[in-house]
């Protein structure tokens, strides 16, 4: 039992903490900005709460078709009030001041200890100079020299789900997400710096699948909806041992990459190798300054991190519906102002152009809303209609769109932080689809798919991380199939002549 001073000290601290944020709610220029309705709100744990429940852009689409593109939400812990931005012109003026507007503080930790602290991680100068020395790996004609790893590993994976499809009579429901993760994480190998994962089945490959399967797992659950407001509200618990423990997947890159340089850099500094790592080791080394080199631990801290016209349509609209990455969050460093594509009513009824906010403003941009605006992309704005991108009035004008490298969609971002890889990604996705369609009917199954934010978009089913599919092989490939089997030819060359 506390004693009544105890008490009495404890309710007058949550009193003055209660005051001093009321003080700073009454001067803040943005409690003119419209709130999102009070109903929808948790009385605890804010306009948070009920969208981190709901599937991602589900209530921010809500709250923007009543409220307009920039508007404010309740934080968990009675923090102050966050906005959410989707208007062009406040996302662009955020994402090119993006060293005035870093990522929001809360989810440093965590992208420290997955990721390390590479590219993703850094912000301002170190930031600017990572970038620039990372530039020559994600070149066009660096991405280009690597496509045939691409192509080798995406055949691996058709070879590997043609085999599990084939044995089971040539059509069944799977579940693709650990097809998809194992082959993209071999990719990820095999570009980066070599490395063989063989198709998700090597054990460093199955550790990093399923470490992240219950980090997925566990971000749908009431601790990983705390976890980041907890870290926001009480930065102090970072620095606990059990926050700075490395993740399976850094432990993984970290470890294969040491040992690559060790074995390797000889060979690197003097070979054609044409994985990210043996390019930037080669740029590194006719580097006149050492300011313009990497550190061997901000190598492998980086390392961690890692045209057929319907294919392409396919692909922008696949991106503009699914992005990756379908919010970011930011936080003001500075007072400033920020600029609207579109007037703004306010709270006192005035219209204005531009919003004055206060240093410490934070900010989500889901960049998923932004892609699917239907006062900009019309009534079937959430429908995937990839021959809208063909048909000349089929898509907005540039002006009214997102700015970003890719197609008008925010689902790269934008400015000095936009995705460094988005050549490398569009390389993955048109060579994995080129593949699968080449040899799979793909169809769609009555489950009802979900899709959450965590990190990354995640699809759920049935509160398991899953994307189920119906995969039927193609006539052509299914009698292949059976003359091996007639022919007592072991399956492991399923599907090799496919690909010669």
């Amino acid at each position: 039992m506390l004693s009544v001073e105890a008490t009495l000290s404890v309710s007058l601290a949550l009193l003055f903490v209660f005051f001093v944020r009321y003080i700073q709610h009454r001067k803040d220029p943005a409690r003119k900005i419209q709130c999102a309705p009070r109903s929808d709100a948790h009385w605890l744990w804010g306009h948070e709460y009920t969208e981190w429940q709901n599937e991602i852009g589900k209530m921010y689409s809500k709250w923007a078709m009543v409220l307009g593109p920039v508007y404010r939400i309740k934080a968990a812990f009675f923090k102050r009030d966050i906005i959410v931005a989707t208007d062009n012109f406040a996302v662009h003026h955020i994402h090119a001041n993006t060293y005035r507007y870093p990522k929001a503080p809360e989810f440093l930790p965590i992208v420290e200890s997955q990721l390390g602290k590479g590219i993703v991680y850094v912000s301002g100068d170190e930031h600017r100079r990572q970038r620039r020395l990372l530039a020559p790996a994600f070149t066009l004609g660096a991405v280009k020299g690597m496509s045939d790893d691409v192509v080798e590993c995406t055949q691996r994976f058709i070879q590997r789900a043609g085999t599990y499809v084939g044995s089971r009579g040539g059509e069944t429901t799977i579940n693709i997400t650990p097809f998809l993760s194992a082959c993209t994480l071999d990719i990820i190998g095999r570009v980066a710096f070599g490395h063989d994962f063989r198709s998700g089945e090597s054990q460093e490959a199955k550790d990093i699948a399923e470490s992240w399967h219950k980090d997925v797992l566990f971000g749908r659950t009431m601790p990983g909806f705390l976890l980041p407001i907890m870290m926001s509200t009480f930065p102090w618990i970072s620095k606990y041992p059990a926050f700075k423990t490395d993740g399976v997947a850094k432990q993984a890159a970290l470890k294969l990459a040491r040992e690559f340089l060790r074995q390797n850099h000889a060979h690197l500094e003097n070979g054609d190798g044409k994985d990210i790592l043996s390019i930037l080791i080669r740029d590194q080394k006719h580097s006149k300054h050492a300011g313009d080199r990497l550190s061997q631990k901000a190598l492998l801290e980086n390392i961690a991190t890692l045209i057929l016209p319907y294919l392409d349509v396919v692909c922008r609209e696949g991106l503009r519906l699914h992005p990756a990455g379908p919010r970011t969050d930011r936080i003001a460093l500075e007072d400033d102002v920020l600029p609207l594509s579109q007037p703004l009513t306010t709270t006192d009824g005035n219209v204005v152009s531009s919003i004055a906010i206060k240093a410490g403003q934070v900010f989500q941009i889901p960049s998923v809303v932004q892609n699917t605006d239907p006062n900009v992309w019309g009534e079937d704005a959430a429908e995937f209609k990839p021959e809208r991108w063909l048909r000349p009035d089929g898509v907005p004008s540039t002006a009214q769109l997102p700015s970003g490298p890719y197609g008008n969609v925010a689902s790269f971002l934008d400015g000095p932080r936009s995705c460094i890889g988005w050549r490398l990604a569009l390389l993955e996705f048109k060579i994995i689809i080129c593949l699968m369609i080449r040899h799979f009917e793909l169809t769609s199954t009555p489950h009802h798919v979900q899709s959450f934010f965590i990190g990354n978009l995640q699809s759920f089913v049935e509160g398991d991380a899953q994307m189920p599919i119906h995969v039927k092989l193609l006539a052509r490939i299914l009698d292949f199939y059976r003359q091996l089997t007639l022919c007592n030819i072991p399956q492991t060359v399923f599907l090799v002549e496919e690909t010669n």
